[in-house]
Parts: structure tokens; sequence; C-alpha cells
């Protein structure tokens, strides 16, 4: 679908932000093609953000770090284990449309990726994202959620928030998140690969 899209707009003469995300859009189109070994699976970088949270010494965890994807991508499933074996119990679950997804959490988008969310700002219907293919942090309306995400999530362990179901193993491993390319050397020499 993405290189679809990059194939469409080809030539065309596009500045100002939109022609930024045009340029990420290739790089990472690049990297997914020619260097996925190289590239950065979206899953652990937007686990690795979470785990960051309020915490300025923080470094990326070996297993984090070694988490390798295939040119399929990690499941849902496969990154709610490799949460579980860093000691941060995520469920993978589905929001229906307009449910208040909590801070913490991964969601997933139709683009085939995952993000984390880090904060959520309850009065104003904004959610502070972390994306590390777009290699920074955005707030966003919960109607963008609704329109470009899939519905999945990955949330902590326990109670369900309010308008999200459970999801079972099989429909779990449908849902998969593909790779980004590399962000840019962090001048703190913290080597995360979510940047946090």
């Amino acid at each position: 679908e993405l290189q679809r899209m990059v194939t469409e707009i080809e030539g065309r003469d596009i500045g100002g932000s939109s022609g930024e995300r045009v340029d990420v859009s290739k790089e990472g189109l690049f990297f997914f093609l020619s260097r996925h070994e190289e590239a950065i699976p979206s899953g652990p970088a937007a686990l690795d953000r979470i785990l960051a949270l309020g915490n300025p010494d923080f470094v990326t965890h070996p297993k984090v770090q070694a988490f390798k994807a295939s040119h399929h991508g990690a499941t849902i499933t496969e990154i709610a284990a490799l949460a579980q074996s860093v000691g941060l119990p995520m469920q993978p679950a589905y929001r229906n449309p307009g449910a208040e997804p909590p801070p913490r959490s991964l969601l997933h988008w139709k683009l085939g990726h995952f993000s984390a969310i880090v904060k959520v700002d309850k009065d104003r219907g904004q959610y502070l994202i972390h994306d590390s293919i777009l290699g920074q942090e955005i707030w966003l309306s919960r109607a963008v959620l609704d329109e470009e995400g899939t519905g999945y999530f990955l949330v902590p362990a326990g109670e369900l928030p309010k308008g999200f179901r459970k999801v079972g193993e099989k429909e779990a491993s449908q849902v998969r998140g593909k790779c980004g390319p590399k962000p840019p050397p962090n001048p703190t020499g913290n080597n995360n690969p979510g940047g946090g």
C-alpha cells in the first residue's frame, strides 16, 4: 500500500510538511525493501518508549534491542510476549470507536505499524503519540485514532478499559507491525530504538 502511494506521487512537486512526510515514507519504504535487517521494528520501538517514560537514565533492555522481526513484521502477540519478558505485562485488546485508550499502551495503525500512546489529555480528547517511523511525538485526536487505527491495542494486563474487548490468539496473530528506518543518532548516547 505504501509503495503504491509513493509511486503515485512520484514526480509531483510537494513542498512543506507534506513533502517532508513523503520523504519519510520513501525512506521507510527503502529500508523495508532493501535494508530490512537494519530497520527498527515498530512494536519494540513503541514498547521501548513506554519503558523509558519517567526515567531520564533509561537504557534499552537487551531483549528489546535484540528483537528481530521477519519481513512480514511482528505480531501483536509477539510484542506482548516481549513486554512480559522485560517486566511489563500487557495484553492484546480491541478498542471500539470512541473508547478512551489508556496511556502507556500501544496502538496499531492501518498502515501496518505500532505507535506508543505516552500521554492522554482527556479534557481535549488528545493523545500524545510516539512514532518510531516519524521519529517524533505528536498530539492526535480521538477521531484520528478512530479513522486511521485498526482498533487493535496492547494495553496493561488486568481489567480491560471501558469500550475494549479481549482478543483471542488466532485473531491477534493476524495483527502485524512492520519496521521503519533507524532514527538519527541520539546526542545523549542513549541507544534505545524508540528514541525515548
